[in-house]
């Protein structure tokens, strides 16, 4: 089932007038539970945001008071979660097992296979955290993780001597 026609009625839910651009979810169900301000997509779900796009297996939204505030998502080891982000200079792409975007604030913590991309340059670990507003990023590992293991570490590749925007 295409929740094209669902989603008209949760964009009604979460009215996006808060901000400049809209936020366009598909997927193939959707459950929707307008007293709680939840939703929860599965298959193939698609979200675009302005030059923001991502793709995941399951997405779950909470809005509060008739706006988005937070969007989880998930893959697998096999199928992470993917974005793309025409709206950094140069564009960031990136990956993850999961993710928490938080709309409002434009932050996007990710984890599990963590990886972002952007002007041929590389950063992967455990956990990422990107803040698109200030074009800030930190990496790192979960503590509890021991003992450390090569996959905790984080990994940046430098392409050409230079540092482009960030990472």
């Amino acid at each position: 089932m295409n929740a094209k026609l669902i989603l008209l009625s949760l964009l009604w839910i979460v009215s996006t007038r808060v901000y400049s651009v809209p936020l366009n979810i598909e997927a193939d169900t959707a459950v929707l539970d307008q007293r709680k301000g939840t939703a929860e997509y599965r298959g193939h779900v698609r979200i675009e945001q302005g030059k923001l796009k991502i793709q995941a297996m399951i997405v779950r939204v909470l809005a509060e008071n008739n706006q988005v505030q937070d969007i989880w998502l998930e893959g697998t080891p096999d199928d992470p979660f993917q974005f793309v982000d025409d709206s950094a200079v140069p564009p960031m792409r990136g990956s993850a097992t999961k993710a928490h975007y938080r709309v409002k604030e434009q932050t996007m913590q990710l984890s599990g296979q963590a990886r972002l991309e952007q002007g041929g340059q590389l950063l992967q670990g455990p956990t990422l955290d990107y803040d698109r507003k200030l074009g800030r990023l930190r990496a790192g590992h979960n503590p509890t993780n021991n003992p450390q293991t090569p996959s905790d570490r984080v990994k940046f590749i430098i392409k050409d001597g230079r540092i482009q925007g960030s990472p």
